[in-house]
């Protein structure tokens, strides 16, 4: 199971979407980190614009910051110091700190009040016009160097281990400058935002992302590249709100549940009830299936598992994964097994292996299984087996089916064994199996390879229902 990353949020909530507590988790949870949060104040517009804040007293706030961080195996605080933190929560964190050392910290600073944390700071954030406040200059003091990169160092003096001037993020037709500074040297990064209008939220967007990717252990100039590149993208094509979400991949499944979704799609049902609920499955059911029909069909049969267990063997070729590889060579000895069972099953119906090898092979039979030694040729792992599914899975479906169902007829219904055979324990298990590796790898595929796999699946499920026509045509019915 991954382990998400969990970042204590601590500052005020906003009713606006793009500032705040609430516009932070979106951040966070872009980057697939958890958010704990610690409310400082509250803050609402009146119908003038001007707001109202209700500040979190000192005292209930400190018991919150506490809780979390003894609950949520927090790995940064990130600090917002606009809005209701008082001088003892200040005092309370710094404590915190410079006693836990491993947990990293990030303070987005526009107080001096906030002074106290400076020294067990991970990252310093703030503008350089709050930078030159903090160090106490403004850009008109005399021999004042106000150069952002020396304004850096000069903040650096004060405690953290790293500085990051972040610029003010308003509308302009030239690139902005981010300047990192710590320990190990300056580094200078450009933005690019060049348009008539940003967004409103950039600047606490850009450093809950660098809190976040620091959370996920990103080194720190790479930490605030990523952050910058992020919003950079959130703000692309967004003149009023930020897609906080752009690169965020959201399949339409949930965990685990990758095929369920698949049989359940309107342009799969289509292809599947045709092949799961065919004429011939009605009729072997019933037991009025012209025997030479189900005869042939046996014999194609045969001639498929050759072809089928050259699709496993590529599998097993397609595979890096020693266990995996032998998996596949499980299953071509399985083929094995089964092929000789077949020819056992086949006997009961006059068939010998020499009737079976010298038979050609159906058309029908040919296209599905070159088509899945081609999928699994030009294409990847999942996709093969994504090819061979509706065989696998279609079966087990086919016979549970058929052998619930009280209109199936069991007394001398000469392909009853066939229905049984295939709810038997060890088909069901490989079943099970085939769903859940196909659950499992799905869930790491980007939505447009999932609509791909289900081409492929909705292709190779008309291939099968072929073999059922197959049957049909060669008698004639």
């Amino acid at each position: 199971m991954e382990n998400h990353a969990n970042v204590l949020l601590i500052g005020p909530s906003s009713d606006q979407a793009t500032s705040g507590l609430e516009a932070e988790q979106r951040v966070l949870a872009a980057h697939q980190c958890h958010a704990v949060t610690a409310t400082t104040a509250m803050l609402t517009r009146n119908d003038d614009d001007s707001l109202d804040t209700i500040e979190t007293p000192p005292a209930f706030l400190n018991k919150r910051i506490g809780i979390s961080l003894k609950d949520a195996a927090v790995d940064v605080v990130k600090i917002d110091d606009s809005v209701g933190l008082k001088e003892s929560t200040v005092e309370y964190l710094a404590a915190i700190l410079k006693n836990n050392p491993k947990i990293l910290s990030l303070l987005d600073c526009n107080e001096k009040s906030s002074a106290p944390l400076f020294a067990h700071l991970t990252v310093l954030c703030t503008t350089k016009a709050d930078a030159l406040d903090l160090l106490g200059l403004n850009s008109t003091t005399e021999g004042v160097n106000v150069d952002q990169s020396e304004v850096a160092k000069s903040l650096k003096s004060l405690g953290s281990k790293y500085v990051v001037i972040k610029p003010l993020f308003q509308a302009t037709e030239e690139p902005f400058t981010v300047t990192v500074y710590g320990d190990d040297g300056l580094l200078t990064l450009k933005g690019d935002l060049s348009t008539s209008r940003l967004p409103a939220g950039l600047d606490s967007a850009f450093v809950a992302a660098i809190s976040a990717n620091i959370a996920k252990n990103l080194a720190m100039p790479k930490a605030v590249e990523a952050a910058l590149r992020y919003i950079e993208a959130c703000a692309r094509d967004q003149p009023v709100q930020l897609n906080y979400f752009h690169s965020v991949y959201k399949l339409p499944f949930t965990p685990g549940n990758f095929v369920d979704y698949l049989l359940a799609r309107d342009d799969v049902q289509e292809a599947w009830k045709r092949h799961t609920e065919h004429e011939f499955l009605t009729r072997l059911a019933n037991g009025t299936l012209p025997l030479e029909a189900f005869k042939y069909y046996l014999i194609q049969d045969y001639l498929f598992l050759v072809q089928f267990a050259r699709a496993n063997s590529l599998a097993a070729y397609k595979e890096k994964d020693l266990d995996k590889i032998v998996r596949s060579a499980e299953i071509v000895l399985h083929i094995n097994r089964e092929m000789a069972l077949h020819l056992s099953y086949c006997k009961d119906f006059g068939l010998t292996k020499e009737d079976i090898l010298k038979t050609e092979e159906s058309q029908a039979c040919t296209a599905y299984t070159r088509y899945v030694l081609d999928t699994g040729a030009s294409e990847d792992w999942l996709a093969l087996q994504i090819a061979l599914s509706p065989c696998l899975i279609g079966y087990g479906v086919i016979a549970r089916r058929l052998y619930d169902d009280p209109k199936t007829v069991r007394e001398g219904n000469p392909y009853w064994k066939w229905i049984a055979n295939y709810v038997a324990d060890d088909y069901t298990e490989a079943v099970t199996l085939g769903i859940e590796l196909l659950d499992k790898h799905a869930q790491k595929q980007s939505p447009s390879r999932i609509e791909e796999l289900v081409k492929i699946f909705i292709h190779a499920t008309n291939m099968e229902t072929g073999f059922w026509n197959m049957g049909y045509a060669k008698i004639g019915v």
